[in-house]
């Protein structure tokens, strides 16, 4: 019988699942007692022994003799570099996604009465339009350049650019600077809370951006930005 308090999945009655590590036992004979309901874990079916490679000491490691069955039966896809459990559940819940907006019969040009899933339906049969996509060309990326030409046209270090900047990432959703978000309250997890983090940057770090020793990566970052600049400018002076 499968419970799952918590979210995750354990077993009714089995002696590892019910978080041994979390209770408190003696000093004393603690890790062998564990190990043995590892063992009751693997006994009751908490976890797979085909997920093992048993061929391997784990003294010698641990990692392949964990997962090495598991890694053994699921060879990496071609079209990933890696692969593993999440991006396994990914590729089954955008499968069981896709079913479920076209269980709407978007294609079939009806609206539900649902406003949300209304909404959906747009949005699915509008990235679908290949024939409008490909008639609206550039169009949709003038409203972006035209922002990104306002930050260009300000002066460096003036109010006018930090303003024009901050208006290119708020209209186009980029958090380069810092990241706005929402998620759970760490002390009342029925709330939800604005968040602010450091966003990502382009490069790695920040020594990326300073280290003497990174200087020829740095150049190849800015002649990839320039190119990448160029073909945009190009294909929309292409199209008009």
């Amino acid at each position: 019988i499968i419970d799952k308090p918590g979210g995750f999945a354990v077993k009714k009655n089995c002696p590892c699942c019910n978080n041994p590590w979390q209770q408190e036992v003696e000093s004393s004979g603690s890790a062998a007692e564990v190990a043995e309901l590892a063992l009751a874990c693997v006994a009751c079916g908490g976890l797979d022994p085909k997920n093992l490679d048993t061929t391997v000491s784990p003294r010698e490691n641990f990692y392949q003799y964990a997962i090495g069955g598991w890694k053994k039966a699921n060879p990496i896809p071609a079209e990933y570099p890696s692969w593993n459990t999440f991006l396994e559940l990914h590729e089954l819940n955008q499968a069981r996604v896709r079913a479920i907006v076209e269980g709407l019969n978007c294609s079939e040009g009806e609206t539900p009465d649902d406003p949300v899933l209304a909404k959906l339906t747009a949005f699915w049969v509008s990235a679908n339009d290949e024939a409008t996509i490909e008639a609206l060309g550039t169009d949709p990326l003038k409203g972006p350049l035209a922002l990104a030409d306002a930050v260009a046209d300000a002066a460096p270090g003036s109010a006018e650019r930090a303003a024009a900047l901050g208006s290119f990432m708020a209209e186009l959703g980029i958090t380069c600077l810092f990241n706005m978000d929402e998620g759970a309250d760490s002390k009342d997890s029925k709330m939800t809370r604005a968040t602010l983090s450091q966003s990502g940057l382009g490069l790695p770090d920040r020594d990326y951006y300073f280290d003497e020793d990174k200087a020829e990566k740095r150049a190849l970052y800015a002649a990839h930005l320039d190119r990448s600049l160029a073909k945009i400018a190009a294909l929309v002076d292409l199209k008009g």
